[in-house]
C-alpha cells in the first residue's frame, strides 16, 4: 500500500450500439521495476498516469489510454471511520462516493469487522480508478467499464471480485424549458436527433470518464456528427459539478441516476428534467476489483474482504434501500440481481 499522511477530507434511428466495445489503447509497454529505487518516493497528489512509478509493480497498456487528463489524483476526498484508527485501505471511485453510498458501506462494513480502522476514498473516474489500482494508490477499485475492466484482468494483475456490486443508470437530461423540443416518450436516439436539430445546448464532460465513453458511443449511434457542432460544450468537471453547471447554463447533459438524484435533494438542480432513461443502452454496471500484484497484508486481505462484502446480503441490502429516506423517496440504485428499475421507479415525466 502507498503510505501518506491521513488526510481526511470532507426521426427514430436503429443504429446498433454496444455499450462493452470499446476502442483498446495503442500499445505501450512499460518495464517492470525491480529495483528497490520506489521505497522513499512519496507521490504527488496528481501523478502522471505514465510515470513509471505508476507501473511499478506491473505493466498495463490502460495507464496509455486516451483520456483529457494524464493525471491520477492520490489523495483522500473522503475518510470513514474513527479518526483514532489508522487507514487500512483505499477506494477508488468517482460518481458513487458521491451521492453518500460509499460512506454508508464502509460504516457498515467497519462495525462488522472489528471497528478499529478507517478506510478513504479517492476520487478518479473509472480508468484513472484502475491506474489507481495498478499503482496500489487504492486497494479496491469501482469502476463502471467492463471492457477496460476485462482488459485489465487479461493482463494479469487484477481480479473483478464482484461483477457486478450494484447497477447505476444513465441518463439524458435537460431544462424543462425543453428548447430541443423532446417529445414525450422519446428514445435516448431521439432524444439526441432532437438536440442536433434544435442546436440546443449541449454539455459533455469530455474527461475520458465511463460517463463520456458512452456517450461517445451514443452519438453515432443516433446517426448524429457532433464533430464541428458549435452547440456542444465541453464542461469537465465531477458528475455532481457537471450537474450544476448544466443547471446554470440550460444545458442538456448525460448523467446517472445516482448524481441526478443527489443534486435534486440538495436543490441544486431545481429545472433540469430526465428526458431518457431506462434503455439498455444507458446500463451503468459498477464492479470491485483488487491487485493482484501487491504483497500479502492484513490490510491487502481487509480491501479483498470488503470487494467480496459487497456482493453479500448487507450491502447489497444498504445499495436497495439508499435514497428511499431522502425528500423524494427514490432508490439510486439497483442491486446486482435487478438490473432495471420497475416502471413506477423512473424518472421521466416526474416533478421532484
Amino acid at each position: 500500500m502507498v503510505r501518506r499522511q491521513d488526510t481526511p477530507g470532507t426521426p427514430q434511428c436503429n443504429a446498433a450500439l454496444d455499450i462493452n466495445t470499446t476502442s483498446p489503447p495503442s500499445t505501450m509497454t512499460i518495464p517492470k521495476d525491480t529495483s528497490n529505487s520506489w521505497t522513499d518516493f512519496t507521490p504527488p497528489v496528481k501523478i502522471s498516469k505514465s510515470h513509471p512509478w505508476i507501473s511499478r509493480h506491473h505493466p498495463s497498456d490502460i495507464s496509455n489510454s486516451n483520456v483529457s487528463s494524464g493525471l491520477i489524483s492520490t489523495a483522500d476526498q473522503e475518510v470513514y471511520g474513527n479518526p483514532d484508527h489508522a487507514i487500512a485501505f483505499r477506494i477508488g471511485n468517482g460518481g458513487a462516493g458521491w451521492t453518500g453510498i460509499l460512506e454508508n458501506l464502509c460504516l457498515s462494513f467497519i462495525a462488522q469487522h472489528g471497528n478499529d480502522f478507517r478506510i478513504a476514498w479517492v476520487v478518479n473516474h473509472s480508468r484513472h480508478s484502475l491506474i489507481a489500482l495498478l499503482a496500489d494508490i487504492a486497494q479496491v477499485a469501482l469502476t463502471y467499464e467492463p471492457d477496460i475492466e476485462k482488459m485489465a484482468e487479461k493482463e494479469g494483475w487484477c481480479k473483478r471480485v464482484t461483477a457486478p456490486v450494484f447497477w447505476d443508470h444513465l441518463m439524458l437530461v435537460g431544462p424543462h424549458s425543453n428548447p430541443a423540443r423532446v417529445a414525450a416518450g422519446a428514445t435516448t436516439m431521439q432524444v439526441l436527433q432532437s438536440i442536433a436539430e434544435h442546436q440546443a445546448l449541449f454539455h459533455t464532460r469530455g474527461d475520458g470518464s465511463a460517463t463520456h465513453e458512452r456517450e461517445q458511443k451514443l452519438w453515432p449511434a443516433a446517426e448524429v456528427d457532433v464533430g464541428t457542432a458549435s452547440w456542444l460544450l465541453v464542461r469537465g468537471s465531477t458528475p455532481y459539478e457537471a450537474l450544476k453547471m448544466a443547471e446554470q447554463e440550460q444545458a442538456y447533459l448525460l448523467t446517472d441516476r445516482g448524481t441526478f438524484l443527489t443534486a435534486k435533494r440538495d436543490d441544486i438542480i431545481p429545472s433540469l428534467v430526465v428526458y431518457a432513461e431506462g434503455e439498455e443502452v444507458l446500463l451503468n454496471p459498477c464492479s470491485s476489483l483488487v491487485n493482484l500484484k501487491v504483497s500479502e497484508s492484513r490490510q491487502q486481505g481487509l480491501a479483498v474482504t470488503f470487494a467480496e462484502w459487497l456482493g453479500g446480503q448487507d450491502a447489497q441490502e444498504i445499495i436497495r434501500e439508499y435514497g428511499e429516506g431522502w425528500p423524494n423517496g427514490m432508490p439510486l440504485f439497483t442491486v446486482r440481481t435487478q438490473q432495471e428499475f420497475e416502471h413506477e421507479e423512473r424518472l421521466s415525466g416526474k416533478t421532484l
